[in-house]
């Protein structure tokens, strides 16, 4: 992260579940998203190949040229608010980490976090076809 903001907030879900939520609202948000698992470093081209239950803290890139940046120049001005860091080590409770918080579009991300952490009838699981590690 350049500087980074921890969010906090109370979940609904164990800590898979809330990765998983997590991760499937901000791959609504970024349809090209890649997810990488911060414990193994594996990367993951879509969101159904992810094993959520596997790592307490998964990164989430805006699309694989976002990905290609932070590998090559890390934390560049020029990255910012196009990688969230997303972490869940107990249940009840999910962290997310932003760039800044406060831009319109990290705002928009955020609030849809936020709600569906917190809403009890969302059912786990994407709809997509078997995915695969980059």
């Amino acid at each position: 992260m350049i500087g980074g903001a921890d969010i906090v907030l109370r979940s609904r879900r164990g800590p898979a579940e809330a990765l998983d939520l997590c991760a499937r609202t901000i791959v609504l948000h970024w349809p090209e998203a890649v997810i990488q698992d911060a414990t193994t470093g594996t990367l993951y081209s879509t969101y159904g190949g992810v094993p959520f239950g596997n790592s307490p803290e998964f990164m989430v890139y805006r699309d694989r040229a976002a990905f290609d940046r932070w590998e090559e120049l890390e934390a560049d001005p020029s990255n910012q608010n196009t990688m969230v860091h997303i972490l869940s080590y107990k249940a009840n409770q999910a962290t997310v980490v932003v760039d800044d918080p406060t831009a319109a579009d990290m705002r928009t991300l955020l609030c849809a976090i936020r709600s569906s952490l917190q809403d009890k009838s969302l059912r786990m699981g994407f709809p997509t076809t078997h995915a695969e590690a980059a």
